[in-house]
Parts: C-alpha cells; structure tokens; sequence
C-alpha cells in the first residue's frame, strides 16, 4: 500500500487532476445558502481567517506533488490505517493505463474488488488487521 501511495504522489498528472478538482469545484461548495453557511461554520471550527476561501484556489495552485509527497510521508502511516470499503465486492477492480480505465485483469479474468482485498490482507500490505465483510445491517457475514 505505501508503494503504491508513493507512486501516486509522484504521478504528476494525477497530482494535476487533483488540484484542478479542488479548483474547479470550489464554487459548488457555495451553491446554496445552507452550503455557504457550512463552509462559513467550517472557518470557525477550525479557527481559519475569514479570507481563507478568496485565497484558496490561489494557495491550491501552487501545491507542487514533491510538497504533497512530503507531507504525506510526514502525517500519514498506511500500516496504522483503518480502511473502510462500501460496495458491491463483486466490482471489477477499475485501473487507469494509457490514458484510458480498463478492468484489473489477472490470466485473463476481472479481478473483483473483493479479490483484491482477500490479497491485500493475506499479503499484509494494509498492516496488521484483516478484512471484515458486513451484509447491509452491519453484521458479519461469513
């Protein structure tokens, strides 16, 4: 998992993507008055200037990859994290390659999401826990 962060950090283009996205849906954080006011409460909170939105897609654009690298490897531990997944585990896992998304393939198969997971836990990439699968009330299922 932490192989595959760093690799994402050091992606440029998705680096790109991801701040475009933080820039070009800023406005929709405002599209309603009861939207306004929760970004205006969320200021307070966290105890932010009252100007900290008129400076802030000024201040997202020039986050460079090797800052959000650095920062990652500051805060994050992916062996101490705790990873919630909601879906059908059926999905097939979705990749990005060459520009376009294409399903995971393994000889020739989709590999599921719920495939993927059972790998990552039997490998001990995600650290120390294991997998719990839920039905829709929250109890285990087998």
């Amino acid at each position: 998992m932490a192989k595959a962060f760093t690799n994402l950090m050091n992606d440029r283009a998705a680096a790109e993507r991801e701040k475009a996205g933080a820039i070009l849906g800023m406005p929709s954080r405002f599209a309603s008055a009861s939207a306004s006011l929760g970004m205006f409460r969320s200021l307070v909170y966290y105890g932010l200037p009252l100007d900290t939105w008129t400076t802030y897609t000024d201040k997202v654009g020039k986050v460079t990859a090797r800052q959000v690298a650095a920062a990652a490897k500051k805060h994050l531990q992916p062996g101490a994290a705790v990873y919630v997944v909601v879906g059908d585990g059926s999905t097939p896992v979705i990749v990005h390659e060459g520009g376009a998304d294409k399903p995971l393939l393994r000889d020739g198969k989709p590999v599921t999401v719920r495939q993927a997971l059972d790998e990552l836990v039997a490998a001990g990439t995600l650290g120390k826990g294991g997998l719990l699968i839920v039905d829709a009330d929250g109890k285990p299922l087998p």
